[in-house]
């Protein structure tokens, strides 16, 4: 039972993510979202987030895996969730979504550009950082609203942000980091 809540507690976020870089952002779908969630502002003559977080990513990150959860609970049928599929998958999304802004606040803050990695020894912390922060943040919304094994928990936030690293690696590799509008 817990591996199958692992997989279905991830595949959510992971088929999100997919459809967001391979088809949202390659096609550049919904283009009219793609602004910064920031508005340009500034803190200290640098921006907030950066022109990479946009509306569009928050909405395409909630909206896929909102259906992605309802497309799999049928598939899970012993996983019995607090919420609609529908709203489960939503809070899920939008946690992960917002996971991604504190790191880039920091990132700002050091004047680190968007969509990089800095120099150095801090290369090390921020890449794992990248690949957790979002991860975390989305395992704490499912602590909040779904009471399992701490282990699962726990097993999530390593798979996941595994898997998050793979993805981000071949989203590189393809040339889609660069252009990223999240």
């Amino acid at each position: 039972m817990q591996e199958k809540q692992i997989i279905f507690f991830i595949a959510p976020l992971l088929l999100a993510n997919i459809l967001h870089h391979f088809l949202v952002i390659k096609y550049n779908l919904f283009s009219a979202l793609a602004r910064p969630v920031d508005n340009n502002l500034m803190l200290k003559g640098k921006r907030l987030f950066g022109k990479n977080k946009t509306y569009r990513g928050f909405i395409v990150l909630i909206l896929a895996t909102s259906l992605a959860t309802c497309f799999l609970t049928p598939l899970f049928p012993k996983i019995l969730l607090p919420y609609p599929a529908l709203v489960f998958g939503a809070l899920l999304g939008f946690a992960y979504a917002l996971g991604e802004l504190p790191n880039s606040f920091i990132k700002r803050r050091l004047g680190i550009p968007e969509g990089q990695s800095p120099k150095g020894k801090a290369k090390l912390f921020f890449l794992i950082l990248d690949n957790m922060d979002s991860v975390f943040l989305a395992t704490l919304m499912l602590y909040l609203i779904y009471k399992t094994d701490w282990q699962i928990y726990a097993y999530i936030i390593v798979l996941g942000s595994v898997i998050h690293f793979v993805v981000d690696q071949i989203v590189r590799r393809y040339g889609y980091k660069s252009q990223l509008n999240k």
